[in-house]
């Protein structure tokens, strides 16, 4: 999920909301976007070899906050439990 959000980023930078696109790294020599491994990891975990900061930061984005979100409300329900077994 998290790379499909993160590929929101791609299109915004193409449409001039976010800023212009700055290449962070350029991994392509390694596992080019093109290959097949390059389609096969874009798919599972949203594999980009030149992401920019903005892609990089909508997707840990949208790794994080389901992540916390899941956490704290986990820690709640599970206070919640012991308050009524305590009474």
């Amino acid at each position: 999920m998290a790379a499909q959000t993160a590929n929101i980023a791609l299109l915004l930078e193409q449409t001039d909301t976010f800023p212009s696109p700055r290449q962070l790294w350029d991994s392509s020599t390694i596992i080019s976007d093109n290959s097949e491994y390059g389609h096969l990891l874009n798919s599972l975990v949203g594999y980009e070899a030149t992401p920019s900061m903005s892609y990089l930061l909508v997707f840990f984005f949208a790794l994080i906050v389901p992540n916390l979100i899941a956490f704290f409300s986990s820690k709640k329900r599970f206070s919640d439990e012991i308050q009524e077994v305590a009474q």
